[in-house]
């Protein structure tokens, strides 16, 4: 593993290392859903995809989903995120597509009533089903804002960026992603 990754894979230690110790939201979960917009920089393609399942393009991955998060303190989550598909190809035989990704999000404020700013980095993992199964694994970071609309329902907005690591499956790949998606907060204070 290059020293560039490994210091990659150190920032979501130390964003847990340095949170603090906050009760109010602690034990909290946030269940979601997410569409995104994604420009896989390789390819030159757009793509646009839905909360569950659906894709406009060829490009599968963790942006877009169901992702639940889980309040480790009032600043820091957990946070999972799936994504499965069929992708529709020239022939007769459509793949079948899961994408996750294991974020860990730090956020900027801990007020739960106003619109906090936040940072997510994490892995990821592509698996694409065909004749053969074929995966890829890789990295993401993003920056977005959670904006609540009532109490314990929420708007969420992101920004990111997804590496995806050279593989016998797989090139290199690099995607630019937008993501729009509605929470909602169970448990906490």
């Amino acid at each position: 593993m290059h020293a560039r990754n490994v210091r990659i894979l150190l920032v979501p230690a130390l964003l847990l290392a340095t949170a603090g110790s906050l009760r109010a939201q602690q034990g909290a979960v946030e269940i979601g859903v997410d569409a995104a917009v994604a420009y896989e920089t390789e390819a030159e393609v757009f793509t646009a995809s839905a909360p569950f399942g659906g894709t406009i393009g060829a490009f599968v991955g963790p942006q877009s989903g169901i992702r639940v998060g889980f309040f480790l303190t009032d600043a820091v989550a957990l946070e999972p995120v799936v994504n499965f598909q069929f992708v529709d190809t020239s022939d007769d035989d459509p793949e079948a597509a899961f994408a996750s990704a294991a974020k860990l999000l730090y956020h900027f404020s801990t007020d739960p009533e106003a619109t906090r700013l936040y940072v997510g980095v994490g892995p990821t993992l592509t698996v694409i089903n065909t004749s053969d199964t074929d995966s890829q694994f890789g990295l993401t970071g993003e920056l977005g804002a959670k904006v609540p609309v009532q109490e314990r329902i929420g708007l969420r907005f992101a920004a990111g960026f997804r590496h995806g690591f050279d593989t016998d499956d797989f090139p290199e790949t690099n995607v630019i992603f937008g993501t729009f998606g509605l929470s909602v907060f169970l448990g906490g204070s």
